[in-house]
């Protein structure tokens, strides 16, 4: 570590060129090739961008993720993470700039990944936020989003290594229906709903890809 990062403490976040390498390596590595990026064309002091990879061998699903989050350093751990999400192979990506029905999950990942740099607060497992007017998302029956470790999926899934000393934490987003959401509100400890679904027997899985007909789990 140089003299300025051990005077004024470790840099405060990953630069844009590394994080366009290394988090997109991860992602085709594990669900394959990135088919297209949504570039942010107004930004803040972060600038997140989306990225799709469609359907194919790797992964029946399409797949989004975010580049930019870790541009600024969380105060917890983890010190760093990138959000994605798991569609339907036949969600209109297309028309993701012409519908909110289609946009929104795109709106989600930005929205978490820019709470920890406006709330100076640190991403964990099972932090939920509601949709922005407290509504469902626009053609769907979800009211609210929670974060999962990405090593849910299994453990390839996990940190993201940028360098000696760094990584970032994928963390999967998931949608819940409006009873999964005031469960989750009435317990104590952040896992409780998750808890909950594993004492119920439920296949959480079926929130891994969001699927707009699912039953819900509680």
């Amino acid at each position: 570590m140089g003299f300025f990062a051990k005077l004024f403490g470790r840099d405060q976040g990953i630069d844009l060129d590394t994080l366009l390498e290394v988090v997109p390596e991860h992602f085709e590595e594990r669900f394959g090739p990135v088919d297209m990026v949504w570039h942010e064309l107004v930004s803040d002091e972060l600038h997140i961008d989306v990225h799709t990879i469609p359907p194919n061998p790797k992964c029946p699903h399409n797949v989004i993720f975010t580049t930019g989050m870790s541009m600024r350093r969380m105060k917890g751990e983890p010190h760093y993470s990138e959000m994605f999400m798991i569609l339907p192979a036949d969600w209109p990506l297309d028309k993701m700039q012409e519908e909110e029905s289609a946009y929104w999950p795109a709106f989600i990942l930005k929205t978490f990944a820019r709470l920890p740099n406006f709330n100076r607060l640190t991403l964990s497992p099972f932090m939920t936020i509601p949709y922005q007017d407290g509504g469902t998302a626009p053609g769907s029956p979800f009211d609210s989003f929670m974060v999962l470790d990405g090593r849910e999926l299994g453990d390839g899934f996990g940190l993201i290594a940028v360098d000696e000393g760094r990584s970032i934490m994928p963390y999967l987003v998931v949608p819940l229906k409006e009873s999964e959401t005031e469960y989750k509100i009435s317990q104590m400890n952040a896992d409780g709903l998750w808890v909950e679904f594993k004492n119920r027997g439920a296949d959480v899985s079926k929130l891994f890809v969001v699927d707009l007909e699912r039953p819900s789990l509680i």
